[in-house]
């Protein structure tokens, strides 16, 4: 399942939130230098979905590697990752 991300980084904590269907708002702490960010967004999102459903998530960039709007590819479903995230679930430093 593919959806859309819009990546803010170097923000105080790591959180995310549903920003429209199909589309996440994430803020990350890294600098969006040599990767660093991207690694962060993968583990986090991942880490995440994990704790929420209890199995294990595959997630990678399908494209915007140096972009703030990604597009990321994983084998959780929409409704997955929109419960995980909601507003009402929104997680914060699960790292």
């Amino acid at each position: 399942m593919r959806f859309t991300v819009k990546v803010k980084p170097q923000s105080p904590a790591k959180r995310a939130q549903v920003a429209g269907s199909h589309e996440l708002t994430v803020w990350v702490q890294s600098e969006a230098k040599d990767g660093k960010a991207n690694k962060e967004l993968l583990s986090f999102l991942t880490k995440s979905i994990r704790k929420s459903t209890g199995r294990k998530s595959s997630i990678h960039i399908i494209s915007g590697g140096i972009s703030k709007i990604k597009v990321l590819e994983s084998d959780s479903t929409w409704e997955e990752i929109r419960k995980t995230f909601s507003h009402k679930n929104d997680r914060e430093n699960e790292e």
